[in-house]
């Protein structure tokens, strides 16, 4: 079973690594030469596109500030902190490191929010030189502001954290929970890698997915064991056939409500933080729905067997139809669903799906029309699975009515499929539906019987059908028909009680038999095609077979 759970944790991790790398999609705009300590090369920042990002701007400094922190340049970095005289280097290349962590975790709002001008936002109460880059939250629920201040050398201008907010530095970054942890992971580990993620950071998070595969896997099969021994006192297949059927995705469930807490501990940063939370969410979403698609094939399958559907075949017919159409349904709920929970405009996309079904409405017409015949059947029932029908010319079993076609199993063990869209339009018949069988036919006997043998061999065929209790007594029929070419023929019209075609097979054959017994019995045989020619001699019709007299 763990050799399931890492097939199933393989594509599960796939799909991460896809989000992942759709997540990189944004792109960052020109390159930007930023202010620089003496010493130092120049730093490449890259706005984002959407927005002009102005030389000297409040955004521009912060994001050379990461820029460095994110390459690990935490001594370059101390550029852009205010520190108080007399701090060592060593002193401020740590502040910068603090710093850092502090805004990948607790920034708020995002950078996106800070003023993209050179001369800040001059509408937020403060001085013309001072300006808020966002706030720190605490846990206390509160939030302390992040401050800059301009600088300026008479060529260029940049922004640097006052004073008072490198003070806070400290408290802020012992308010992450991790300090310990962070001083004690080599300087390399620390450096920031993909997304914005430090090289350790990666390191847990890789290491992770086995142990959130171990423990979600344990936690299922506590939740199995609990169910177990639920379902195991109510009468039913829940325990056999319920449980084994909700195993994958309530293992899915129990791994990903792992997933949160487990990687809470790491402080990522609130970009990262919040993709992997909707993740998270969106897995959560699809072993939901999962979860309902399976319950929906085990009230299927229950149903199927159950003995009053079984004496309703138009039901019968009509719950694999609605379990598919069902399926369909949540499957396409799950989607709209999953993509909420990533965030992608479901609204938007919905309403694009409103302007552009007519498009996809006028190329799958023949589907929508296939699936509209199939609910067509369900509710008309012309036939059912299993019934022996004939619609045209194909004759055979129906196999099964999907959403898009019929398939009809023939007596030659071909498959025919034929389009649900189409047997609205086309003759059918079900042998099925038959309440009784008739046997109909015609039989000769020979010109040499005579009235009172033709009266006996009637009354004692009829007799013999009235007294038979397989044959249906309203309408019993045995006439003397016709004077045919070479046959006395007599009509035969009965109804035998039964709809299993092998048992009329052999009533037919009874009924057969009795007959040859019956005009036997009565001195007379049946016809075959004969005929006699007569020849005219001398104007005379002779027989053939007496001799033609000779002159």
């Amino acid at each position: 079973m763990l050799r399931a759970v890492l097939h199933g944790w393989f594509h599960i991790a796939l799909a991460l690594a896809c989000f992942l790398v759709g997540w990189t999609g944004y792109s960052q705009a020109q390159t930007r030469l930023m202010p620089q300590a003496p010493g130092t090369q120049p730093v490449d920042t890259t706005p984002a596109a959407s927005t002009k990002v102005e030389a000297g701007s409040p955004r521009e400094s912060m994001q050379a500030f990461l820029r460095l922190t994110g390459h690990g340049d935490y001594e370059s970095a101390t550029f852009f902190l205010e520190l108080p005289a007399g701090e060592s280097s060593e002193r401020g290349s740590e502040l910068a490191e603090r710093l850092k962590a502090v805004l990948d975790r607790s920034l708020s709002p995002s950078l996106e929010e800070v003023s993209p001008l050179a001369t800040g936002n001059l509408d937020d109460g403060l001085p013309p030189d001072r300006d808020q880059a966002g706030a720190v939250k605490l846990r206390s629920g509160l939030s302390d502001p992040i401050r800059l201040v301009r600088r300026s050398d008479g060529r260029r201008t940049w922004w640097i954290f006052t004073a008072s907010s490198v003070k806070r530095i400290d408290a802020w970054y012992d308010e992450l929970g991790a300090a310990p942890l962070r001083d004690w992971i080599p300087e390399p580990l620390r450096r920031a890698g993909p997304f914005s993620i430090q090289w350790w950071q990666w390191l847990i998070l890789l290491g992770l997915i086995p142990v959130m595969v171990l423990l979600g896997s344990i936690l299922g099969r506590v939740v199995l064991a609990a169910l177990h021994f639920v379902l195991r006192r109510t009468p039913g297949p829940w325990e056999v056939q319920l449980l084994p059927a909700l195993r994958a995705p309530l293992y899915l469930l129990c791994m990903l409500s792992l997933a949160i807490p487990l990687t809470a501990r790491l402080k990522l940063n609130t970009e990262v933080d919040g993709f992997i939370g909707a993740l998270v969410k969106a897995g959560l979403t699809i072993g939901v729905f999962w979860t309902l698609m399976r319950l929906v094939g085990f009230l299927e399958d229950y149903l199927q067997h159950r003995r009053w559907l079984s004496e309703s075949p138009e039901l019968r017919s009509l719950v694999p139809l609605g379990a598919r159409s069902t399926k369909v349904l949540l499957a396409l709920l799950a989607i709209i669903a999953t993509l909420g929970q990533l965030n992608y405009p479901v609204t938007t996309l919905l309403g694009a799906l409103g302007i552009g079904g007519i498009a996809v409405a006028l190329g799958a017409q023949k589907t929508l029309s296939n699936w509209i015949g199939s609910v067509a059947i369900a509710i008309d029932r012309p036939f059912h699975v299993g019934d022996w029908v004939k619609i045209q010319d194909v004759e055979g079993t129906v196999e099964g009515i999907g959403l898009r076609s019929t398939r009809v199993r023939t007596f030659d063990r071909t498959v025919v499929a034929i389009p649900n869209s189409s047997l609205s339009e086309i003759h059918t018949e079900s042998y099925s539906a038959r309440d009784r069988i008739r046997l109909s036919f015609r039989f000769g006997v020979v010109y040499e019987t005579t009235a009172p043998q033709m009266r006996a061999i009637i009354q004692e065929i009829e007799a013999w059908l009235r007294q038979h209790p397989k044959v249906w007594q309203e309408t019993v029929v045995v006439r003397f028909a016709a004077l045919g070419d070479f046959a006395l023929e007599i009509e035969l019209q009965a109804w035998f009680l039964t709809t299993d075609m092998e048992e009329f097979r052999n009533l037919r054959q009874e009924t057969l038999l009795a007959i040859m017994d019956i005009v036997e019995r009565n001195a007379s045989s049946f016809a075959f095609p004969t005929q006699t020619v007569y020849h005219a001699d001398g104007g005379k019709w002779l027989h053939p077979l007496r001799p033609v007299p000779r002159d």
